[in-house]
């Protein structure tokens, strides 16, 4: 129907059938995606079985892959829970509730698990959907009357959780190897260590490394293989002390070494929090420049480090002819937010930082940002992701 072409189709379809999802003209029902059934029951199982120290990865590994041609990438949503999961009416709660049964729900292993789960939710192949409420770990279950309705005081008093939905969620949205589609590779499976690693990408270049942590301790050195010889930045760890976690993160770059693993020729040690869902993307300063400059180019633009970022982000520049130049920051409007350089530059490598700042010395909201190189005839831009 051309009057919904912007519009998909979802069906609230249980059991799996792949038939629901299956074009009209193959002799299916045409819808666009369906609730995928086998996610929901193997995730949840798996959280609770961490609680005993032994579930199983392999079934997480085998739903973040899909069920075949019509159950699988844009063809699915993603939930850990929905109205019926949270229903008591319908035998259900509040997965917090479950977790930590005694009030308030928040202890270390309810946040933990929340954030885990509902972080391979928003970071698998598939479209993601959360309840209402999940972001700030709503203990209130799902129904109609008024005392089921969510308590928003518990966006500050789990602030926490909800910035790391909040970040998880801007980079799902704005980072291509995290679409419905994009691609998955789940090469890293530890079922003695209940570790799982995949990587998701798309054609742009874009790669992320996921790493997902069912365990219950701590493991400072972990090896984990990495598909690129190069320099890897953790730009989400559920465990952030920013996120209400314990802080066992990986602060600064996390190198490539010429060690094998998990079939790649590359590795790296890192720590893995318990319950941890960490996200590793790519350094783009290790990558190679934009294009080979021409002979009469006055700069060229090098990269933008880490990037996804928080709060700062490097800014690497190359002048070839000296004179005047302006680096600056954008929103996704074209609006100006920050002048970062502007008058006569010398030839060389030049470095800024942005600090997440406009020009009043205020702290701009999370979101994509453009920043603008302009020397001479020319102008180059990029975009950067600022993640609060």
């Amino acid at each position: 129907d051309g009057r919904a072409a912007d519009k998909i189709a979802i069906a609230e379809q249980l059991p799996d059938n792949s038939w629901v999802t299956r074009p009209t003209s193959l002799g299916g029902a045409g819808f666009d995606a369906q609730y995928y059934d086998a996610f929901t029951d193997q995730l949840r199982s798996e959280i609770f079985d961490a609680a005993g120290g032994d579930p199983e990865m392999w079934r997480v590994r085998s739903i973040l892959l899909g069920s075949g041609a019509y159950l699988e990438g844009g063809s699915v949503v993603n939930y850990l829970e929905l109205h019926d999961e949270a229903w008591p009416e319908n035998g259900g709660q509040r997965i917090c509730k479950s977790i930590d049964t005694t009030a308030p729900h928040d202890d270390v292993w309810a946040k933990g698990r929340v954030k885990l789960a509902q972080g391979l939710v928003l970071t698998s192949p598939g479209i993601p959907a959360i309840l209402q409420g999940t972001e700030w770990l709503e203990d209130t279950d799902f129904g109609t009357d008024s005392a089921n309705r969510i308590d928003w005081s518990k966006k500050t008093t789990y602030a926490g959780v909800f910035a790391y939905f909040r970040d998880l969620i801007a980079l799902r949205t704005t980072s291509p190897a995290l679409r419905a589609d994009a691609g998955i590779d789940a090469y890293h499976l530890n079922e003695s260590a209940n570790v799982l690693a995949f990587q998701r990408w798309d054609l742009d270049g874009t790669v992320h490394v996921v790493i997902a942590n069912f365990g219950n301790g701590d493991t400072a050195s972990y090896r984990i293989g990495l598909p690129q010889d190069r320099i890897w930045n953790e730009v989400i760890n559920s465990q952030s002390a920013v996120y209400g976690g314990s802080g066992f993160t990986n602060p600064g770059d996390i190198v490539a070494e010429a060690v094998p693993a998990d079939g790649f020729a590359w590795s790296a040690e890192i720590a893995v929090a318990q319950m941890g869902l960490i996200v590793l993307s790519l350094d783009n300063t290790t990558a190679a420049p934009e294009a080979t400059p021409e002979p009469n180019e006055p700069a060229r633009l090098l990269g933008a480090h880490p990037n996804p970022f928080n709060p700062r982000v490097t800014i690497e520049f190359e002048i070839m002819r000296a004179g005047p130049v302006t680096v600056s920051i954008h929103d996704a409007l074209g609006r100006q937010v920050r002048t970062l350089v502007s008058g006569y530059v010398e030839t060389g490598i030049r470095r800024v930082v942005w600090d997440g700042l406009d020009d009043d010395g205020s702290g701009v909201a999370s979101g994509v940002y453009f920043l603008r190189l302009a020397a001479g005839e020319i102008e180059i831009t990029r975009k950067v992701v600022l993640l609060r």
